[in-house]
């Protein structure tokens, strides 16, 4: 895979599991792989419609660090790891510090 970088462009991937154990199996995942430079995980509640009635669930988010060259891929990795039928994947680009999105880059393939 090439790689290119160019300003300081990087994409955030996010996802949520049902608890930190699958979130840090996924992490390893894709950073062994290394199609991610990093991740973190955060605590939350999830509150959504399910089966006519309000759900509301405690969740770990998931953010993962990687450029747009590895977006498919990243995608790909998390759907084979997700416990979840139908798991929240997106991406987000973003801008960051020069000298971060330099680390970011020299962590993937």
């Amino acid at each position: 895979m090439n790689i290119m970088h160019t300003d300081a462009h990087i994409t955030l991937v996010y996802t949520t599991f049902g608890d930190i154990e699958a979130a840090k199996a996924t992490a390893k995942y894709l950073l062994e792989r290394k199609l991610v430079a990093c991740a973190n995980f955060l605590p939350i509640t999830s509150m959504y419609p399910w089966q006519n009635q309000w759900a509301e669930d405690q969740e770990t988010a998931a953010l993962f660090k990687t450029t747009a060259a590895c977006w498919q891929e990243v995608q790909k990795g998390i759907k084979a790891m997700h416990p979840y039928t139908t798991p929240c994947i997106f991406k987000i680009s973003a801008e960051a510090d020069a000298s971060f999105a330099s680390w970011i880059l020299a962590q993937l393939r």
